[in-house]
């Protein structure tokens, strides 16, 4: 191992410092080691200042020209003493202090978190000045309110009512006009094959307590509700008639209802608007109408079924009879040429005939009492729609209630009362 003078050691000094100014990629030339000895302290500080020089020198040479060769410099000594030289680590204490100073403004800019039930007590605050919803909010908890409701119809309210910040069908201690159409279109409900009966809409007298008023609002959404359930197929389980009826109405979820209905300008609109949109279904509704005297005047009945013939008495065939002209022209047969009006010739035989093989009577050509009943029932008033025919629309009203919603523009449809089977496209 070689032991450097005071002289080398300077000069290895300058050379390493040069070595740290130029950084990676410069070339540094090594010194003469056997002039080292003759260099002067003061000839080495020139040293060092030329060196210091020349790094800036080179440093400007480096930022315009291209990237030079990687550095040929490997000297364990210069590691070393850039490990020496470094500086310091900063004190933990020091660095956390720095760090507390800069966070501190930018803790003051960031808006403090409001707390996470500020909105619901604000909520609760304002629906706490309305003393009905209040007095809803506390019935509904209550069995026998809802009691002889629905199960899932009742379980829908708290949660509606709890989000609310007043009541829905109530204002200023009567009902508000949404509230008088729903319960105009309620009393509406025989019209489209339902009971008005079954939703008994509330009554809500002047200067009515709060009590009184709550008990209104909370009967009113009830009814409203049930009604949007049986609109929808819900008043009867098609399974619970016949194993072969395993369609499922397509019920609305009560929750949708009540937010639907409360958000709506016209909400007797949007109860009618909850019926099957099927033509058949329209097609039966108009029916019913009609059945129920929604028509028009009845049709004039033909002045030849007007005749009326005594209800006793028997006329054969051939043989002659006062009654046989009044036959003649309730049948509309005219007598022919120079016969006798009262003989019950061929010709009135075979219509007489007629008229008893259509009526399921006895085709024996006689005129006889039940014949004679007959054709004295045909000139009777007839209505268009008896209770029957409204029990059958009925019926067919509540099928269609089942099917789904959209049957799309291609389907079939089978009759198997009737034997046949259709398929519809396009509406045809």
């Amino acid at each position: 191992m070689t032991i450097l003078g005071t002289a080398a050691r300077y000069r290895l000094l300058a050379v390493l410092v040069a070595s740290m100014a130029v950084g990676a990629g410069q070339v540094v030339a090594e010194p003469d080691a056997a002039k080292s000895d003759t260099f002067q302290v003061n000839d080495e500080a020139a040293k060092l200042e030329a060196a210091t020089s020349a790094s800036a020198k080179n440093e400007a040479v480096k930022s315009e020209t291209a990237e030079p060769e990687p550095a040929k410099v490997a000297a364990p000594k210069i590691e070393a003493f850039r490990a020496e030289a470094a500086p310091p680590a900063p004190d933990p204490a020091d660095v956390a202090k720095e760090a507390a100073k800069d966070a501190s403004p930018k803790a003051a800019e960031v808006p403090a978190p409001a707390p996470a039930n500020a909105t619901v007590a604000a909520s609760a605050t304002s629906a706490a000045a309305d003393p009905i919803l209040e007095t809803v909010r506390r019935k509904i908890s209550d069995k026998p309110v809802t009691g002889k409701a629905n199960d899932e119809d009742a379980a829908a309210l708290p949660a509606f009512y709890g989000s609310r910040s007043a009541a829905v069908w109530i204002k200023d201690g009567a009902f508000n006009s949404a509230a008088k159409s729903v319960i105009d279109e309620l009393q509406k409900a025989d019209d489209w094959g339902l009971e008005a009966k079954a939703f008994n809409g509330p009554e809500l007298g002047t200067n009515a307590s709060v009590e009184a008023q709550a008990d209104a609002e909370i009967k009113l959404t009830l009814a409203a509700l049930k009604y949007a359930r049986f609109a929808r197929g819900g008043r009867v389980e098609p399974l619970a008639l016949s194993n072969i009826l395993d369609m499922k109405p397509p019920l609305k979820e009560p929750k949708a209802v009540l937010t639907e209905i409360s958000e709506s300008s016209t909400p007797d609109a949007y109860l009618r608007g909850l019926h099957p949109k099927h033509p058949e279904f329209e097609k039966l509704h108009q029916a019913l109408l009609k059945a129920r005297g929604h028509d028009e005047p009845e049709e004039k009945i033909d002045e030849a079924l007007k005749i009326k013939l005594p209800e006793s008495g028997s006329v054969k065939p051939g043989t002659e009879h006062a009654d046989v002209a009044l036959l003649r022209r309730r049948l509309k047969i005219e007598p022919q040429s120079g016969s006798n009006e009262n003989l019950l010739d061929a010709k009135l035989e075979a219509a007489l005939k007629a008229f008893q093989a259509d009526h399921e009577l006895k085709v024996s050509g006689i005129l006889n009492e039940k014949t004679r009943k007959a054709l004295n029932s045909e000139g009777a008033p007839k209505k268009l729609d008896g209770k029957g025919r409204i029990e059958l629309i009925l019926v067919n009203m509540e099928r269609w209630r089942w099917l789904p919603e959209d049957l799309s523009n291609f389907y079939v449809m089978n009759n198997i009362p009737e034997f046949t089977s259709r398929v519809m496209k396009d509406g045809n």
